[in-house]
């Protein structure tokens, strides 16, 4: 997806990583999320591009056979973004992120992504290419200080520097189009005010995912009771770090639960008491 152009790819990405390579060191903040995520996966797009150099994928058969692909269903208008990312207007050096969030209201998942944008104009130039190509007309609508259009049960919506792509089943459009709202106005009570997640968005990898298993916690409860009988708290959260190195992927996996140390304890010390000779048998 972020192929730079042939021309001296080489000196353009290494002029690029002089002038925003300063950004990627920096701590960024957190987005606002749904409150009741139980899953979010933080991508450093730039990371990602930059060492796997990802402008070379220009000789690769399949970005050839995309390429005709558009010129033979008359999208020729995709190609210039497709060739340089920057063209679309997407801020190609903070993180994408994406989630689902738990909504047991309506009975279905909310799946959504959400990104910054660096050019608001060429941002939506680059929607209304994408648009006209569509067989059927779909409009850029507003809501109050929002751009979006959708279909179904999902929605594009973009405000000042960022947009965001939600998708969930059984549910209104109209209900939607206000969460979507809620989220771009970054004023809703997100995920990024738990304190886990704030210690797990200050760790910097290539690509990170948070799993909170509050929001599992009776199916979670079910599975760890059929392991081990104990009381199963329901703070519990799994991160994982993947980072991509010279030779191979660094891959670091931290569980964390407050009350599980206590509850492990006090379940070896109920055993003892029940039957003394249970550790003998637990490692016999």
């Amino acid at each position: 997806m972020k192929c730079l152009r042939p021309t001296g790819p080489v000196l353009f990405f290494t002029l690029i990583i002089v002038l925003f390579g300063s950004c990627t060191d920096k701590q960024k903040k957190a987005p606002v999320l749904p409150t009741d995520c139980a899953l979010v996966m933080r991508v450093d797009t730039w990371e990602v591009a930059r060492k796997s150099a990802i402008y070379e994928l220009k000789d690769a058969p399949l970005y050839k056979e995309i390429i005709n692909g558009l010129k033979k269903t008359n999208r020729e208008g995709l190609i210039p973004h497709i060739d340089n990312p920057l063209k679309t207007g997407l801020d190609v050096v903070e993180p994408v992120y994406c989630f689902v969030s738990r909504d047991d209201k309506n009975q279905s998942s909310l799946i959504g992504a959400r990104a910054k944008i660096s050019g608001k104009q060429k941002f939506a130039e680059f929607i209304n290419t994408t648009l006209k190509t569509n067989p059927l007309p779909v409009p850029v609508l507003k809501f109050g200080d929002i751009d979006y259009f959708m279909t179904n049960q999902w929605i594009v919506a973009w405000s000042g520097a960022e947009v965001l792509f939600l998708y969930q089943e059984k549910t209104e459009q109209t209900a939607l189009l206000e969460k979507a709202a809620g989220l771009l106005s970054n004023t809703n009570n997100g995920s990024n005010l738990d304190p886990d997640f704030v210690n797990f968005h200050s760790q910097a990898s290539d690509i990170a995912v948070w799993f909170n298993y509050s929001q599992f916690s009776d199916e979670i409860s079910q599975l760890q009771k059929l392991i081990i009988d104990i009381d199963v708290p329901k703070e519990q959260f799994l991160h994982i770090y993947v980072d991509f190195e010279t030779g191979g992927v660094n891959t670091k996996i931290r569980w964390y639960s407050p009350a599980i140390k206590d509850n492990m304890l006090k379940h070896f010390r109920r055993m003892m008491e029940e039957n003394p000779q249970y550790l003998f048998k637990a490692i016999s």
